[in-house]
C-alpha cells in the first residue's frame, strides 16, 4: 500500500510518539566517510520533527549521532566527540512560517568538515 500526502505517493509516519525505522542494511558499515542523507518532509502544525539517530557499525545497540530537524532548527550531538550544536532557522522560515509545506532535507557527512544540514 503507498500513502499519498496532498496527492504525492509518500512513506507516511502519523500520529503517536516515536517510530523507528530500520532501512534494511546489507553490512554493517553500510555508509563510508562521505554520504548525503536526504528526504521530503511534510510538517503539520504542533507536529514532531524528524530526528535521525546514527549508531556505530560494531553491531551494538549504541547511538552515537543524533541529527534532528524541527521547525525551528537543527541540531546534532554526538556522544562520543562529546558535541552538541544547535542553529536555529531564520524567522522567515521559522515556526509557523516552517508548518505545512513540504522540505526537502539534505544532511552531508564527510570525515573532515563533518555534518552540514541544508533544508530547501
Amino acid at each position: 500500500m503507498v500513502n499519498k500526502q496532498q496527492g504525492f505517493p509518500s512513506f507516511t509516519l502519523t500520529d503517536g510518539h516515536y517510530v523507528e525505522v530500520y532501512p534494511k542494511m546489507t553490512t554493517k558499515n553500510y555508509l563510508g566517510n562521505e554520504f548525503t542523507l536526504e528526504y521530503d518532509v511534510y510538517f503539520e502544525t504542533g507536529g514532531y520533527g524528524v530526528y535521525l539517530m546514527l549508531h556505530l557499525p560494531d553491531g551494538e545497540d549504541n547511538q552515537d549521532r543524533l541529527l534532528g530537524v524541527t521547525n525551528s532548527e537543527a541540531n546534532y550531538c554526538s556522544d562520543q566527540a562529546g558535541v552538541s550544536l544547535t542553529a536555529a532557522f531564520p524567522e522567515a522560515i521559522a515556526g509557523n512560517n516552517y508548518e505545512n509545506q513540504w522540505h526537502h532535507v539534505a544532511i552531508g557527512y564527510d570525515c573532515v568538515h563533518q555534518f552540514q544540514v541544508k533544508d530547501w
